[in-house]
């Protein structure tokens, strides 16, 4: 029996440079390279690559690949806000716009559902209820969530760790929720096509975080904490970051788990991985890799193969189709600047 190919997964990072070097200054880790060593991590054979659409500088996708190429796109979360429709978002729901025309399947974490949201038609605010920072409580599985294979291995009711001001305002058509909470209504959600197919599956929490991912978002954002209320000074804050960095070193720590009412759902990597992530390289990777299994699949890219590189590839000969695009991006950008993934996508944005 021939093994499964290795799984093709890319990874979408959703912060800029300068916000990640100042993540790892507060004791986190780079957000895409941190995704990438979880997916790696599970086991099922993942092999990951990072853009950065945020950075205007960044090369795009590999050499000689297409989105098609990948078997899933992985979305991670930001610092930003999209409703601020900063050129390093916007980038971003372009390329979400392309991956989802193309049929690639696409998981996104907080960030990643928001970025979706709006490139599907939808909307995003900020949360009228205010920051949901460290654990997200008792996020329940409702509807078609409760049998979703997005929650494999999950309880119905969980707890989550989480690190968000924005949630989903105005749905997208064809998107179903899937688990919400007394803080958000979208804990966790699908995009259909009008064919029912599932283009996107995303949560508002952070699966892939562990507790010193979270002290240090905490650390970063102190200031915003301590004006919101959330901690009453900086030592208050420390002490907490501190603890969860405690107990993410030794989750026997019955005695931190008590205070802060953090159970096995949060400590247990398998039990904070099961679904969301796994479902990246599990469910929906496999299930791409099987459909193409036995029959050619297009891979419509540039350069083709037996081609020579041209030095410009033309995605669209239609001027309409150009003032189109700009139209759309107005907001943004007076003109179409189009970044290095769109030569290689083989999807032209209307």
């Amino acid at each position: 029996m021939t093994p499964p190919s290795p799984l093709r997964i890319l990874v979408v990072e959703g912060n800029n440079r300068a916000y990640n070097v100042e993540k790892v200054k507060w004791g986190g880790a780079s957000t895409a390279e941190h995704y990438v060593a979880v997916l790696e991590g599970l086991g099922e054979g993942a092999q990951c690559s990072i853009v950065r659409p945020a950075d205007a500088d960044d090369p795009g996708l590999p050499a000689n690949m297409a989105l098609t190429d990948f078997h899933g796109i992985a979305w991670t979360g930001s610092g930003m806000n999209i409703y601020n429709a900063q050129p390093e978002a916007m980038r971003q729901v372009e390329l979400a716009r392309a991956a989802i025309a193309a049929g690639v399947p696409v998981f996104g974490s907080c960030w990643g559902l928001q970025v979706a949201t709006v490139a599907a038609g939808g909307s995003v605010r900020r949360n009228p209820r205010g920051r949901e920072v460290g654990v997200a409580r008792r996020i329940v599985r409702h509807g078609e969530g409760v049998d979703h294979p997005l929650f494999a291995g999950k309880p119905v009711a969980f707890d989550a760790l989480g690190v968000h001001l924005d949630e989903v305002e105005t749905r997208p058509p064809g998107m179903v929720v899937l688990a919400s909470n007394a803080m958000s209504e979208v804990q966790a959600a699908v995009i259909r096509d009008a064919s029912g197919r599932e283009l996107f599956w995303g949560v508002q929490y952070h699966p892939e975080y562990g507790l010193r991912d979270v002290a240090a978002t905490i650390r970063r954002s102190g200031h915003l904490l301590i004006a919101d209320g959330l901690f009453a000074d900086r030592d208050g804050l420390e002490r907490y970051a501190a603890d969860l960095k405690a107990l993410d070193a030794d989750p026997a720590r019955r005695d931190l788990a008590w205070q802060y009412g953090i159970d096995a759902t949060v400590l247990d990597p398998a039990l904070r991985h099961a679904g969301p992530v796994r479902a990246v390289v599990r469910e929906r990777a496999r299930r791409r890799e099987r459909s193409v299994q036995g029959r050619s699949r297009s891979r419509v890219y540039y350069p083709r193969p037996s081609r020579p590189r041209p030095s410009r590839p033309s995605l669209s000969t239609s001027a309409a189709s150009r003032r189109a695009h700009n139209t759309a991006c107005a907001p943004w950008s007076p003109r179409w600047q189009p970044w290095p993934w769109r030569a290689r996508a083989g999807v032209t944005t209307p």
